[in-house]
């Protein structure tokens, strides 16, 4: 994102704080995790309980990267 309070275009700091406190409250929830988290790929417990259904992961993506991707 760059520095703090500052953003490109200008226009984008709302929708960039609000994205964060989206994460943020999620995040909070319970069973709920950063899919690529470093300290959650080592625990197995954690990996399985995403799998059986039991927790939701969390993933962030840029459109830009996957429209471009996408063609």
């Amino acid at each position: 994102m760059g520095t703090y309070g500052v953003t490109y275009p200008g226009t984008w700091m709302k929708w960039i704080r609000f994205s964060i406190e989206v994460f943020e409250r999620l995040l909070e929830a319970k069973d709920v995790r950063l899919a690529n988290d470093p300290a959650d790929a080592r625990s197995a417990d954690s990996r399985r309980s995403a799998l059986d259904g039991t927790a939701y992961l969390l993933l962030e993506c840029f459109p830009t990267s996957t429209w471009r991707s996408a063609g």
